[in-house]
């Protein structure tokens, strides 16, 4: 169950396996994460960086013991002033000049299928899975494309998402903006 500050983002989050995430912020975004154990020792941490409202940087580490250890980063790039990234890069601390993995995404016109979310999930979502604003139709890395396909409801939001691979494989994902 997530608990929040005053001024409504996330702070804390507690899993049902007894572990727990700790969330920083800076000028209303989210600038760490953290997840421990039941006996609050550090099991992963990650760390953001911004310009503006973009997310530019994500620093991720591999825990030994309770302590971080740098293992690689993830670079975002704009074309514009959207919050919706044209690439990101991913390196290795072991070779951090040259990308692991380059993606380069296409977007459409429609919302992203998050933008339902209240405002402190939806941050939530940037730094977990760099949430986009429009949906996106196309991811492409050196190996393979990923198209999407999406049916939308009356109120602009999807419903349904079929990503299909260039290898062939496709999988169709459900939406429901249902409030409980």
């Amino acid at each position: 169950m997530p608990e929040f500050d005053f001024v409504g983002d996330i702070m804390d989050i507690n899993y049902s396996d007894d572990t727990h995430e700790t969330i920083s912020y800076a000028n209303g975004n989210i600038i760490s994460r953290k997840k421990y154990d039941a006996t609050n020792k550090l099991l992963s941490q990650w760390d953001y960086q911004y310009s503006g409202s973009q997310l530019t940087k994500i620093q991720f580490y591999e825990v030994v013991d309770g302590i971080a250890y740098s293992a690689g980063f993830r670079v975002y790039e704009y074309d514009d002033a959207s919050a919706d990234p044209a690439r990101f890069k991913e390196f290795s601390i072991h070779n951090p000049t040259t990308p692991i993995m380059t993606y380069v995404y296409t977007y459409g016109q429609a919302k992203g299928v998050l933008n339902a979310a209240p405002a402190a999930l939806r941050k939530y979502f940037v730094a977990l899975i760099a949430f986009t604003e429009k949906n996106v139709v196309k991811v492409v890395d050196e190996t393979r494309t990923w198209s999407y396909a999406y049916e939308f409801n009356d109120s602009g939001y999807p419903t349904e998402r079929v990503e299909t691979s260039s290898t062939g494989q496709a999988h169709t994902i459900t939406y429901d903006y249902t409030v409980n």
